[in-house]
């Protein structure tokens, strides 16, 4: 990062870029042995100029998080409104997460890191509360399968929804763990796709 470029920036600018700049650092190591030296060193800029935006290190990660979430949320806003076929618009949302981990691993990392702070109470309440938040668009997708006929109506809707949203995190853990060119996006389609075959009426 170049310091004197992020003097002509703005606050909003600067503060993205020391965002930017803290994924990268945590993805470099783990929250915890992240320093806010580390971050302004990789952002460029001055310690303090950091504690202008985020009064901690803990809440520059929260922010982060909230960022992937609103992200998150908004992807699925997007869906429901372009595809009206539940089991398309499931299959389509995993297909876009497995895209998106792939061009974004640090922001991969970080998630794994915040699941390790789980004991916290803000990064641990975060994390759970996006998983329900997750899990619960999935029940939704659902149930309109059902109401569309495309569900299985002998189905158990809370357990197949965190099934679904637990083929995320094992994606997640295939890609954190594969060498380079070793996690083919064919193996990832497939998975969806038996899961999703699993529930078609």
């Amino acid at each position: 990062m170049k310091a004197a470029n992020s003097k002509r920036l703005t606050a909003k600018e600067r503060k993205r870029l020391v965002l930017r700049s803290a994924i990268t650092a945590f993805g470099k190591s783990n929250y915890r042995a992240t320093r806010m030296a580390d971050i302004a060193a990789e952002a460029g800029v001055s310690e303090a100029m950091l504690y202008k935006h985020f009064e901690s290190k803990k809440v520059m990660f929260l922010s982060i998080l909230e960022n992937v979430s609103h992200r998150t949320a908004t992807t699925i806003g997007k869906g429901f409104e372009e595809e009206p076929d539940a089991l398309k618009l499931l299959r389509r949302l995993l297909i876009t997460y497995y895209n998106q981990i792939q061009e974004h691993p640090n922001l991969l990392k970080l998630h794994f890191q915040a699941v390790s702070e789980i004991d916290d109470e803000e990064i641990g309440g975060r994390i759970k509360n996006d998983h329900e938040v997750y899990v619960n668009n999935i029940k939704e997708l659902i149930k309109k399968g059902l109401e569309q006929g495309t569900v299985r109506k002998d189905i158990e809707i809370d357990p197949i929804a965190w099934l679904f949203n637990g083929i995320g995190v094992l994606i997640s853990m295939m890609v954190l763990l594969g060498r380079e060119g070793e996690i083919k996006r064919g193996i990832a389609d497939k998975m969806i796709d038996h899961l999703i075959e699993s529930i078609r009426a």
